[in-house]
């Protein structure tokens, strides 16, 4: 069930970010940053979810060891890129009116 809910995100995900990037290139600035902060609750939601999944299984799946590996790989990636966003997220959150961040955002 979990497998077929992630499928279905990812294609739902991808979308949304495609309309942020339309969003914020029309200069619709709430809006994206609406969808950019829903997007990085949501990684986390499904990470949460991913994690729950492989407690509640009960027995690890049996994998390949080549494919543990690029599991491995694709897991840690992901998780520091999503901490990287995370923080770049929460900076922006709590960032004074006004104060640059970099050259193309303020807040």
């Amino acid at each position: 069930m979990f497998l077929t809910l992630s499928a279905v995100w990812s294609v739902i995900a991808l979308g949304l970010l495609f309309y942020a990037w339309i969003a914020i290139r029309d200069g619709k600035v709430v809006v994206h940053r609406g969808i950019m902060l829903f997007l990085t609750l949501a990684a986390w939601v499904f990470i949460a979810g991913y994690l729950y999944d492989v407690r509640s299984s009960g027995s690890p799946p049996e994998l390949s060891s080549g494919l543990i590996v690029w599991l491995a790989v694709h897991g840690s990636v992901g998780v520091i890129l999503l901490l990287g966003i995370s923080l770049v997220v929460l900076s922006r959150l709590f960032a004074q009116s006004g104060q640059v961040i970099n050259r193309n955002h303020r807040v």
